[in-house]
């Protein structure tokens, strides 16, 4: 939607802002008209919107400390996503070094088989096998 301001004592920028802040969506929402499973706002429904006004020098100001705000929330979400990514990578080494039996060493691994809870990869998967079956068995009595 397109808007034109008539008053040279506001910044765009400032109403923008407002208008998709929370507190600006909630006011549109007032005038919407609510259709089934659909709600309509025109440009008058937004023109009528009430919007809290303060000086020139104000606005300028409240829109810098959003913007810079808003940059260090967009660095913050680059860095979130690297990690992630990172994250991903790490897993996936640690995977492909535990399938090919080099995540552990030799030493660790002949540790591992004398703990008391020790148990060969082929006991626990015929576990798992066994109670797969049991669910089977379960399902199919109901």
């Amino acid at each position: 939607m397109r808007l034109q301001l008539l008053n040279t004592l506001i910044n765009s920028n400032y109403i923008t802002l407002f208008l998709s802040s929370v507190l600006g969506e909630k006011e549109i929402r007032r005038f919407a008209k609510h259709a089934v499973n659909q709600a309509s706002i025109n440009q008058t429904d937004v023109s009528i919107t009430p919007i809290p006004i303060c000086s020139l020098k104000e606005q300028h100001q409240i829109v810098q400390e959003i913007e810079s705000r808003l940059s260090v929330c967009e660095k913050v979400e680059e860095s979130i996503s690297e990690s992630l990514e990172k994250a991903k990578a790490l897993r996936q080494s640690i995977l492909k070094k535990a399938f090919e039996g080099r995540l552990l060493s030799k030493a660790e691994v002949s540790a591992c088989k004398v703990a008391p809870d020790y148990e060969p990869a082929s006991a626990l998967l015929a576990r798992i096998e066994q109670s797969r079956n049991e669910k089977i068995k379960a399902e199919k009595k109901r």
